[in-house]
């Protein structure tokens, strides 16, 4: 799927400040910058890695639905991809 994952820790202390203020948890966007590719960053300062694996499995989940916002419905749906992927 050619994803660019990017822990938070990995990131600059601005750029941290600012996925934390977007998400506590990763977000995903549309990189132009890197060749039009999806970036995927997660908060690997959340030791547990099922909580890891599955907020990376959550924004695959938004790429691959083709999300264009986030909304309860959006959220909803990426939460079912997700679990039924890691199941």
């Amino acid at each position: 799927m050619e994803i660019i994952l990017i822990p938070y820790s990995n990131c600059s202390l601005e750029k941290q400040v600012q996925l934390l203020q977007a998400s506590d948890e990763g977000m995903s966007c549309l990189d132009h910058t890197r060749g039009n590719r999806f970036v995927i960053y997660y908060n690997d300062y959340n030791r547990n890695k099922r909580r890891i694996r599955f907020t990376i499995m959550h924004e695959i989940g938004h790429i691959i639905l083709e999300h264009k916002e986030s909304c309860e419905q959006t959220e909803s749906e990426a939460d079912f991809f997700d679990s039924n992927a890691l199941a």
